[in-house]
């Protein structure tokens, strides 16, 4: 027996709102909303550097860059308040400088200076971290 054409339409309908309802909210967040590190890089130096996000309950992700240096102290910047869901970041060190670049989706986010602490978005607001340890 066949399908009417009614059913596959509606039904594609509701495949195609829930796989966009995921990209923004993911229903586990819901149910367990933690933090989860989705990009992280150890520099040369010793410098350990994650990205973390989390669901911030009321609308959306909050995305945190982490860095925590070789002597102890751990610094904190947001990178993004209101942020779709991130499944995963590269995090690359740029050549010769002690820069990390935030790669979401094979586009550069922001860059962190690791030396002075600070956050260049790409629309280029610079982000002064915050020390927390």
């Amino acid at each position: 027996m066949r399908m009417p054409p009614k059913i596959i339409i509606i039904a594609a309908c509701g495949a195609i709102g829930l796989i966009t309802f995921c990209f923004i909210l993911w229903p586990l967040d819901l149910i367990n909303p933690k933090e989860r590190t989705v990009g992280s890089v150890v520099s040369g130096s010793g410098d350990q550097l994650e990205v973390v996000q989390w669901w911030n309950k009321t609308d959306f992700y909050s995305v945190v860059l982490r860095h925590k240096n070789p002597s102890g102290e751990t610094y904190e910047m947001v990178v993004d308040p209101d942020s779709p869901k991130w499944w995963s970041c590269r995090l690359r060190p740029e050549q010769g400088q002690n820069k990390i670049e935030i790669v979401r989706h094979f586009r550069t986010v922001a860059t962190y200076d690791v030396s002075k602490h600070t956050l260049l978005t790409a629309n280029g607001v610079t982000i002064s971290a915050y020390r927390i340890r």
